[in-house]
């Protein structure tokens, strides 16, 4: 899939970048001219999302290994695919940057490829988006059934279906994608969904370094390899400050529409927070058992913990009491 995506872009940069007038490459708009909002949310939204790999950590085999190595490849990948293609569109003669509209690449194609090019490239685009919507829905689902899993949902969000795949979670997540995708412009749901994972960003930074800085010696899956609490505050340092522009840029720019849906999604939050509180005191629902308290009950949840024979039976936790019920 990869392959058929990138092909086109690689053919382009080899016979496009001879052609490159580094005239047309040096030529920069304004500052003023920059619409700023939608150039970050944009940017950000191409090149976020890397932590959701890690839902998927347990459908792979030698992790620790596995997962730094996808990821440093992904990286390297992601980059190139993005600024040679561009350069290439930028430096070759033709329409300037101003007349770009959405498509460009597709023409761009055109120009050095012809028409089997130009289709080629609207191909790769179709599929590309279809690829990235079905691996975003996939994570999407696995975190939900590991919240159920680990008692913050209830216990139909954590059962499979015969190809082993949670059912339920991926039902929700279709749904909320056609909502959004029929009530909104494509640009503002980039801008929501950047306020919601930017909220979520600051909290697993917060989390990380209280971690480091707390509880530096408890053994972990895989240690970020900082030698020092300083080293970890200055590899976040960017990414943090990122992330808050970009929380508090619709409160200077005005945009009504983006403050009111970040408000609201931490609102929602905080009230399903409650609510699945409140069924699981009144067993209105059924959930495995009572989700970690802190830390410890985490360590005690691990696998290879002699302490995780207390989790093997699933406990459903309804009206209060717990019992076992021999899955």
């Amino acid at each position: 899939l990869a392959g058929f995506v990138l092909s086109p872009f690689v053919y382009m940069v080899v016979v496009g970048l001879p052609q490159i007038s580094m005239e047309r490459l040096l030529v920069s708009p304004p500052v003023s001219e920059v619409q700023w909002s939608d150039f970050l949310n944009t940017l950000f939204w191409n090149l976020n999302y890397w932590d959701t790999a890690s839902t998927l950590a347990g459908e792979v085999d030698e992790v620790k290994t596995t997962y730094p190595k996808a990821l440093a490849v992904a990286m390297v990948a992601v980059v190139l695919s993005y600024f040679l293609p561009l350069l290439v569109g930028l430096g070759v003669p033709g329409n300037h940057w101003r007349d770009w509209q959405d498509g460009q690449f597709a023409l761009l194609g055109q120009r050095l490829g012809g028409r089997i090019l130009k289709s080629w490239v609207i191909c790769g685009a179709a599929v590309s988006c279809l690829g990235q919507q079905l691996s975003e829905m996939a994570e999407a689902a696995f975190q939900l059934q590991g919240m159920a899993e680990d008692g913050w949902l209830p216990t139909c969000f954590a059962r499979r279906s015969r190809f082993d795949t949670p059912s339920l979670p991926l039902l929700v997540i279709t749904i909320l994608v056609l909502v959004l995708s029929m009530s909104s412009s494509f640009q503002s749901i980039i801008q929501m969904l950047n306020g919601v994972y930017c909220v979520a960003q600051v909290i697993e930074f917060s989390a990380f370094l209280h971690l480091r800085r707390k509880h530096n010696d408890l053994e972990r899956p895989f240690r970020v390899p900082c030698s020092s609490f300083a080293a970890c505050c200055f590899l976040l340092f960017m990414p943090f400050t990122f992330c808050i522009v970009l929380l508090v840029m619709p409160f200077f720019s005005g945009d009504v529409l983006q403050i009111a849906s970040l408000l609201c999604s931490i609102l929602l939050g905080l009230l399903l927070y409650q609510l699945l509180e409140l069924s699981r005191r009144r067993g209105w629902l059924c959930f495995y058992r009572s989700p970690p308290s802190g830390l410890e009950d985490i360590v005690a949840a691990r696998p290879e913990s002699p302490a995780a024979s207390l989790w093997d039976g699933r406990e459903v936790v309804g009206d209060g009491s717990n019992g076992s019920n021999g899955s």
